[in-house]
């Protein structure tokens, strides 16, 4: 299941897959080939709650129902993959 796409600085494709605990995408090219799995953080009980905004200057991310009780907005890197 698919529960979001964006696409970075680059022109990769970030396909957030539905399910994992832990965020997790799958990155392709602008061509279409795959290029790596993006597992982000640690396991969460929100981590299924979360949406990202992706785009050249890293990751936003935050919880729609965080477990903590209250919303935080995250600013992530995209590190070097390769």
């Amino acid at each position: 299941m698919i529960t979001g796409l964006e696409v970075d600085g680059e022109g990769n494709l970030w396909v957030q897959l539905g399910g994992p605990a832990t965020p997790t995408f799958e990155v392709f090219s602008p061509e279409g080939e795959p290029l790596y799995t993006a597992v982000l953080g640690q396991q969460r009980a929100d981590g299924a709650s979360w949406r990202f905004f992706i785009d050249e200057h890293g990751i936003l991310a935050y919880a729609e129902d965080p477990a903590d009780g209250y919303q935080k907005v995250y600013m992530l890197e995209i590190g070097d993959t390769h």
